[in-house]
């Protein structure tokens, strides 16, 4: 589907572990024996916009900083350095990476208003949350 976008924040890792599983569910078992990720997946980086937006050009903007800037309201980031590979994940984590998703949402809508990003069909309505206790 092209009105599918993936939001992501430094997603070079992400893209890989994507890849990853991608490869995995499609019967391919390697990535060096497997599809690319399916062509018409639309994925958008966020971190970088922010960066060109906040006139960073020699350090990367943090998603939380991120937040800070351009929403006006800081990102727990308490979570970030937490195991996470031990499972069940805590509640704790579980609510961390809900919000940073919710967190994304809020600014590729913030990025859209402004005119720095294309347009998807339904890019344009809000995230579920954006008003909720999302950010601190």
């Amino acid at each position: 589907r092209t009105d599918v976008q993936i939001l992501g924040w430094s997603f070079g890792e992400d893209q890989k572990r994507l890849q990853e599983l991608f490869c995995m569910h499609s019967g391919h078992g390697s990535c060096r024996d497997g599809p690319e990720l399916p062509p018409k997946m639309c994925v958008l980086d966020l971190q970088p916009v922010c960066c060109r937006l906040l006139n960073s050009t020699s350090v990367l903007v943090s998603l939380g900083s991120a937040c800070a800037q351009v929403l006006g309201r800081p990102l727990d980031k308490a979570q970030q350095c937490s195991d996470w590979r031990r499972r069940p994940l805590s509640e704790e984590q579980a609510t961390y990476a809900a919000l940073d998703a919710v967190a994304l949402l809020m600014l590729r809508a913030e990025l859209s208003r402004r005119g720095l990003l294309p347009t998807l069909a339904g890019a344009g309505r809000p995230p579920l949350a954006a008003g909720g206790p999302m950010l601190n």
